[in-house]
């Protein structure tokens, strides 16, 4: 007979002989004795046999190995090994980018703050008028002209502009050419 292997350490116990529920357990034999309680008949007897004799282990202990849960990992070493990796990965793109976005947004107010000031001294410089200058703004020549030039505007609205010009001169040459169509028949 082929005695299972041994999967566990038998401390302090001894080898048991056989197999007991596919394994081979360890056993010891108690110090003291004890005495085995009453075993009571599972099945009457039938009506002239004798019993059958009980036997019992006594002062002896079992130790068998019942694992818990299985031994084996519920992943396999490469998908623990690429989970690991992407997330690495995962982690070095996300600190890269959020390095980037504050590098960018950095760069971003110091051109907004050196374009402000920038501005502002401009404004400065254009309100300060020194000798020949402010004469020549409190000229009634000066100010009417200021007061007759048209306001500036943005160029994306003159292109509009332009192209509703267009668009009325097509409507306005349609209608001549449709008024005389309909004026020579």
């Amino acid at each position: 007979m082929r005695t299972p292997t041994l999967l566990f350490s038998c401390s302090n116990y001894l080898l048991w002989n056989a197999a007991i529920g596919g394994q081979t357990p360890c056993y010891s034999t108690l110090l003291y004795p004890l005495t085995p309680p009453a075993i009571a008949a599972l099945s009457p007897a039938p009506s002239g046999a004798s019993p059958k004799p009980t036997s019992a282990i006594v002062n002896v202990v079992y130790a068998m190995h019942y694992p818990a849960a299985p031994s084996k990992s519920s992943m396999p070493t490469a998908t623990i090994a690429g989970i690991s990796t992407g997330s690495s990965v995962a982690a070095i793109t996300i600190t890269a980018l959020l390095g980037l976005l504050i590098w960018r947004t950095k760069k971003h107010k110091d051109e907004r703050r050196a374009m402000d000031a920038e501005r502002e001294s401009m404004y400065r410089s254009s309100n300060t008028y020194s000798g020949a200058a402010s004469k020549l703004a409190n000229d009634n020549a000066v100010d009417n002209w200021r007061r007759n030039m048209p306001p500036r505007q943005h160029p994306m609205m003159q292109q509009q502009e332009q192209q509703q010009q267009q668009q009325e001169q097509q409507q306005q040459q349609q209608q001549q050419l449709n008024f005389r169509f309909h004026n020579s028949r």
